[in-house]
């Protein structure tokens, strides 16, 4: 497909559209404009950035499951994406607030649980110093206490609170 000129995402009004809508938290027409592009571009560089917006979208409007396989597309596909610490952020986020749905059978609970820890703890891996490493460790704390490992809680929380002493998420005292 020709992902050069205007036929391409980067030049499209569309793309500006969907991000202003999503920016003013109009979220659910902002999905649709993303999903849109990712249709009709889906090779175009700017392609991943989409879904990944578009993972956002969802996971606001508390679409968990779909949020959830927007993010997994985007780390499997592009091991050198921008917002890769994000993509990552937001998956184990999508993945423990799915664990804690009231609609979520005890099964679902666990699984999303041990995704959430497994995909925060390869963000903190992949990215010890990022912008999303506080917000990583409280919520893979959160999710190893309510697994009830917890040692690893502990741990998770302590280190929260040694290297990030002023950081909002720091269990209060």
């Amino acid at each position: 497909s020709n992902s050069a000129g205007r036929h391409s995402m980067t030049n499209a009004a569309q793309f500006r559209a969907a991000v202003q809508m999503q920016n003013r938290g109009l979220y659910d027409l902002a999905a649709a404009e993303w999903s849109e592009l990712l249709t009709r571009h889906p090779d175009d560089p700017l392609a991943p950035k989409a879904r990944h917006y578009r993972g956002v979208c969802l996971f606001q409007q508390q679409h968990y499951d779909d949020a959830i396989e927007d993010f997994e597309r985007v780390i499997a596909a592009e091991p050198d994406f921008e917002l890769l610490e994000e993509t990552y952020a937001n998956l184990g986020l999508a993945q423990y607030n799915r664990s804690q749905q009231s609609i979520a059978s005890a099964n679902l609970v666990a699984k999303y649980r041990q995704q959430a820890i497994a995909t925060l703890s390869s963000q903190l891996e992949k990215f010890p110093r990022g912008n999303f490493t506080p917000q990583a460790l409280y919520y893979r704390g959160e999710a190893l206490y309510s697994s009830g490992k917890l040692s690893e809680a502990t741990e998770s929380y302590r280190t929260l609170a040694e290297k990030f002493p002023d950081h909002d998420l720091r269990p209060q005292a």
